[in-house]
């Protein structure tokens, strides 16, 4: 009896302990769906529909290219509401324009063998996107995984058979605080039961990919199934079935390794190089300007005073127009998020709306004999001068902008003022400026 109440014993502890294991194993099951199941939300939340999102066994895959690991600490923002548009599209992340180089890593588990080597195209993508003429970043080979900020690597059988390849967009780096390419893109070295693929296919898709990591979607986004997330990029053409961003030609031909117009327009959207107006900032009649990455050229203020003609590719003259003088400002509009306006000021003609200003007495206009005092021009610009002063001495300044004076201690009791005459010579014209200032004995009351 006493060995059979002790066989109970172990069967309801045993029992006990299934159920609490049983349990335990449940709840588990249960937290594991509620975090992919919030995961979920958060890629959700920038822009993509639910039904395109795939779960695999280490990542999501959404609309067929986009690579988003599981666990991913990925900053999510929310997509700004946009009005139904086709062109070119971008992400809410856009690399910090701080990021001046991209760094890539082969890994290893992309084979050398020539069927499944990657690595001359890689060459030749990397190259197309360095042979873009006024483009604010760079990206490179690098053969250290640690310093790499885009690895390229198999997808290790996690992605369909239809799809190639798949990769990461921008995010932010918690450490430095920057937005940065996408880390990740993956190749599906199985893609159609082995469909080889040419050369040309290689480079097409690597472009295509990195542009992701880049910060670009797809082109034909809004034609595609239920595509979402995309943020139109000003100026780029409707249709576009050239571009390498546009999708589905998985399994079709693909077209050739070249930009397209409206993705040079999208990649210096994105990282632009700021406008730079060098020419002279006073002419006479006529001035000459070089324009370094222009937009489009324009005169915002003084467009009465002057006209504006394009005389080379990055060359506008501006030419007086005979009816008077002012400030003339050129304008460059560019395409871009960073630097969308840079502008140039410009006086044409004699600056006529200057004074003489002495620094000791302020408003007041009254001298102390033997007391020196400073005068200068006010604004002043690059041009010649010509002091001449009656009633006090030049000590220092002749020829520039600024003179100090001494007051004489002579004064005529009949004239009892220091004349000050200044004579500016500029390249249009040559001016004169008088100014006076009463000599008093004895105490000055200065403003």
């Amino acid at each position: 009896m006493k060995n059979l109440t002790y066989l109970s014993g172990l069967c309801a502890i045993a029992i006990l302990l299934l159920l609490f294991y049983s349990c335990q194993k449940e709840m588990l099951v249960d937290q594991e769906k509620e975090n992919i199941e919030n995961q979920i939300k958060e890629i959700i939340k920038l822009g993509f529909k639910r039904e395109n999102i795939v779960e695999l066994k280490e990542s999501f895959l959404v609309e067929g290219c986009y690579y988003f690991p599981k666990e991913s600490k990925t900053e999510i923002e929310n997509q700004p509401n946009e009005n139904p548009k086709k062109g070119q599209f971008r992400t809410t992340n856009i690399i910090s324009s701080s990021v001046k180089t991209v760094k890539i890593y082969m890994d290893s588990s992309i084979p050398t063998t020539v069927e499944d080597n990657w690595r001359t195209a890689l060459n030749t993508a990397i190259s197309a996107y360095n042979n873009i003429a006024n483009i604010n970043i760079r990206l490179s080979l690098t053969t250290l995984s640690s310093d790499a900020n885009i690895t390229i690597k198999s997808d290790a059988n996690a992605l369909p058979d239809t799809t190639l390849a798949d990769a990461q967009l921008p995010a932010k780096d918690f450490l430095s605080g920057k937005y940065i390419p996408g880390k990740v893109l993956r190749i599906n070295l199985d893609f159609r039961n082995n469909r080889p693929l040419s050369e040309g296919n290689k480079i097409y898709i690597l472009m295509h990919e990195l542009g992701h990591c880049l910060g670009l979607k797809h082109t034909n986004y809004l034609s595609e199934n239920n595509q979402s997330g995309g943020v139109f990029i000003p100026q780029t053409p409707q249709n576009d079935l050239s571009s390498v961003m546009y999708s589905g030609f998985w399994g079709q031909s693909f077209p050739t390794q070249s930009f397209t117009p409206g993705d040079l327009t999208a990649l210096r959207y994105l990282f632009p190089v700021k406008t730079v107006i060098s020419g002279p900032q006073k002419i006479c009649t006529q001035g000459t300007y070089s324009i370094i990455n222009p937009g489009v050229i324009s005169i915002l203020k003084g467009s009465h005073l002057a006209n504006l003609s394009q005389t080379g590719q990055n060359s506008w003259t501006l030419t007086s127009r005979g009816i008077g003088s002012g400030e003339i400002i050129l304008r460059s509009t560019n395409n871009n998020y960073l630097y969308p306006t840079t502008d140039y000021h410009i006086v044409l003609g004699l600056d006529v709306l200057r004074d003489i200003y002495c620094s000791q007495l302020g408003t007041s206009t009254k001298m102390a004999p033997r007391n020196e005092y400073d005068l200068q021009i006010n604004p002043s610009v690059n041009e010649s001068y010509l002091w001449a002063i009656e009633g006090a001495q030049i000590l220092s300044g002749q020829g520039t902008s600024s003179v100090k004076i001494r007051v004489s201690d002579q004064i005529d009791p009949y004239d009892p003022n220091v004349r000050v005459n200044l004579k500016i010579t500029d390249p249009c014209t040559t001016g004169f400026i008088n100014n006076s200032y009463s000599v008093e004995y004895g105490p000055i009351d200065i403003n």
